[in-house]
């Protein structure tokens, strides 16, 4: 889930600076044997980004729906899509709005990039569980993927590394990102900032947003709450089993 203003704008260009093909080798496979194949399967990609899953997954027979609140990045999907002759559809809607924004029901339902900790609060995020729950088939599954916030309070993790690339136009971008922890509010603010060489001058773009310090436990109750069960977990994708202590990050599917 893409937020507005400068947070979108510099989302936006972050996502230029991804290895695109490195990470959907990483990824995809785990996704299709979470799904128990793809072919001819209904998938909603929530908070889907510049929709590169999405893509990926219709290249493999699935009927894929991405919808994200930035009409910037649905924008640049559709862009792609097009490029590329994908059928991934890409819809402008906010995920807590699925039930209104799209119909019909799926065997999976993704949501990547810690967008479910973008959401504004808990009862929120039990609404939407909840809604993902409506709009699966029977047995369908929900995999999603969390920062884990139990490792991130007990090590005082703060500041991702920074990441300097290329820009579309070729200037040279430099992204930091950090956290600042709010102490006991269940929140932290995600800081992004972009350095972007323009006349052989820097210029920075900063933004804000908060994030919800989920966890395994919290996530576990929520999903249980809305009738999920059968979860499984892991710290990466390559099917690392998650230790609650030691990884920071969660990959989480569950079973209607």
């Amino acid at each position: 889930m893409m937020l507005g203003g400068e947070f979108d704008n510099i989302a936006l260009a972050y996502d230029y600076s991804i290895d695109w093909e490195e990470r959907l080798r990483r990824e995809i496979p785990f996704i299709v044997d979470v799904a128990r194949n793809v072919d001819g399967k209904r998938i909603l990609d929530l908070a889907c980004g510049t929709g590169r899953h999405a893509m990926e997954l219709d290249k493999r027979g699935a009927v894929v729906k991405g919808i994200d609140n930035s009409s910037n990045m649905i924008k640049k999907a559709r862009e792609l899509a097009e490029r590329s002759g994908s059928d991934a559809e890409f819809l402008v809607a906010d995920m807590r709005d699925m039930k209104k924004s799209i119909s019909g029901n799926f065997d999976l339902v993704l949501c990547l990039g810690n967008s479910l900790a973008l959401l504004p609060d808990l009862t929120t995020l039990q609404q939407v569980a909840s809604d993902v729950h409506d709009v699966l088939v029977p047995d369908g599954i929900f995999l999603y993927q969390i920062l884990n916030f139990e490792n991130i309070n007990q090590s005082g993790f703060r500041f991702i590394a920074p990441k300097g690339v290329k820009s579309a136009a070729g200037a040279d971008l430099v992204f930091f990102r950090f956290f600042d922890h709010l102490e006991d509010s269940g929140f932290s603010t995600l800081v992004l900032s972009a350095f972007e060489k323009r006349d052989e001058k820097w210029q920075v773009d900063l933004a804000t947003t908060h994030v919800l310090q989920l966890n395994y436990k919290i996530v576990d109750e929520i999903m249980n709450e809305a009738g999920f069960h059968d979860m499984h977990l892991y710290s990466s994708y390559d099917g690392t089993p998650f230790d609650r202590t030691s990884h920071r990050n969660l990959i989480a599917s569950v079973k209607k």
